[in-house]
């Protein structure tokens, strides 16, 4: 029976330590980590239903400035009726069978923000003369993806590859 107290006194005592927690002061704040890389760019996603046609097909890009258009990337995709449902196909290229193929043009609608993504069927053969019999795409697809960063083209020679600060300067990048 004298080991009961001596016992109940020893959890006392180890609960009453653990339950005190003192914090001291804020540490100094450390050096910064380096830069992390570039989140998830804005991509927009247009997604257009069957649609049955003869040599080309017009969808509106609604939303799409002149600016985002100009500075991106545009990939499209589209689904040929007569393949299965997870076949896609890229634009430009050649279509279901290599009976056709396809191109397109992007150009300014009739309002500021939209534009017109103009697809075209050409025979396969000389790709000049528009495909005559009609079509049907399932689904078509078209992503605009903007860059991760511009650097400006032109008639700026290429630098030295063993000038570090030219090369620095001319992919605009900041140490």
């Amino acid at each position: 029976m004298k080991t009961f107290p001596k016992t109940a006194l020893l959890l006392l005592l180890a609960v009453t330590l653990f339950a005190c927690k003192k914090e001291g002061p804020a540490g100094p704040q450390g050096v910064p980590g380096p830069q992390g890389p570039q989140g998830p760019a804005e991509v927009l996603s247009y997604t257009f239903g069957a649609r049955t046609f003869t040599g080309s097909e017009n969808y509106v890009l609604k939303g799409l400035t002149q600016a985002k258009a100009d500075s991106s990337l545009i990939l499209a995709y589209y689904n040929p009726a007569n393949e299965l449902a997870s076949a896609w196909y890229p634009v430009p290229g050649l279509g279901s069978g290599s009976a056709y193929a396809t191109r397109y043009l992007v150009y300014g609608g009739q309002q500021s923000n939209e534009y017109i993504f103009s697809l075209r069927v050409m025979k396969a053969e000389d790709q000049k003369t528009p495909y005559a019999l009609p079509l049907t795409f399932t689904k078509l697809k078209i992503f605009i993806v903007p860059p991760g960063k511009i650097i400006p083209g032109g008639k700026k020679a290429k630098p030295d590859p063993d000038d570090y600060y030219a090369v620095k300067e001319y992919y605009g990048i900041e140490d």
